[in-house]
């Protein structure tokens, strides 16, 4: 069985929302399985999506100005 439900990253923001939506859809497809190997798997994803969303909400307001910075240089010089 392939499933989807974490999607692409759009882009470099953390979006708490975000993974709390994976965690849902998830979920959603969790319900829609009877096969108990798959079911628990989506469980387990959207267990680790919903830690991640938890976690990326901890995080928000909080300065990564030295991040951006490193970024910043890396993108500048090519990767080196």
């Amino acid at each position: 069985m392939t499933v989807n439900c974490g999607g692409m990253w759009g882009g470099v923001a953390v979006r708490f929302e975000y993974y709390r939506e994976n965690a849902r859809e998830c979920l959603r497809l969790a319900n829609t399985t009877s096969d108990p190997g798959s079911k628990a798997t989506l469980i387990d994803m959207a267990l680790a999506w919903r830690r991640l969303a938890d976690q990326a909400e901890s995080f928000r307001g909080q300065s990564y100005t030295h991040l951006a910075l490193i970024l910043d240089r890396e993108t500048a010089c090519g990767g080196c």
